[in-house]
């Protein structure tokens, strides 16, 4: 199994590679939305996880783009890390 990891902070993807690779599968990773769609427009995967905040928001622009652009989509895990302590804030902010 091939798994492609995406995600802005290289920590997270460090990490991650790292779970996949010692349950015994190959793991390739970026940083980048630019480099997000150019490694996907040339390799093929099994599965694809997908921070929510690689773009700086939402990030369904590259699902669709992996909809229209890929021969076929592999599945896709989200992911999103956010605190609760952060979000009430923002809230309070703008509610």
């Amino acid at each position: 199994m091939k798994v492609f990891i995406a995600d802005y902070c290289l920590d997270v993807v460090d990490y991650l590679k790292h779970i996949v690779e010692d349950l015994g599968y190959v793991a390739v990773g970026c940083t980048s939305s630019n480099d997000f769609t150019e490694i996907l427009s040339r390799d093929v995967f099994d599965l694809v996880i997908l921070d929510w905040n690689i773009r700086a928001g939402d990030d369904t622009s590259l699902l669709e783009w992996m909809n229209t652009a890929l021969p076929t989509r592999p599945p896709v895990i989200m992911m999103a890390s956010r605190s609760a302590k952060r979000e009430s804030r923002n809230v309070m902010r703008h509610g």
